[in-house]
């Protein structure tokens, strides 16, 4: 069965991933080398990267920055 999911894999170009964040295709190459999105490299020679839609999906869940309540934010001035 992980051979069929395997096959059933919707796999996203460097390009199509730029396109979504709104940022250069250099920005996700660079991601890609450190490691920051999981990717595959497809092919001989250099290749072609390609990501996975869940872990493109995992990368986006992880990255959210919750916002916080303008009260939490704020600080108490120090004592002095």
């Amino acid at each position: 069965m992980d051979e069929e999911k395997q096959f059933q894999i919707k796999w996203l170009s460097v390009q199509e991933i730029a396109t979504r964040l709104g940022v250069s295709i250099g920005t996700i190459y660079k991601m890609c080398e450190l490691k920051i999105i999981p990717h595959r490299r497809i092919g001989a020679g250099r290749g072609v990267f390609r990501i996975s839609e869940e872990d493109f999906a995992n990368y986006l869940a992880g990255s959210l920055i919750k916002a916080t309540s303008p009260s939490a934010s704020t600080t108490q001035p120090k004592e002095t």
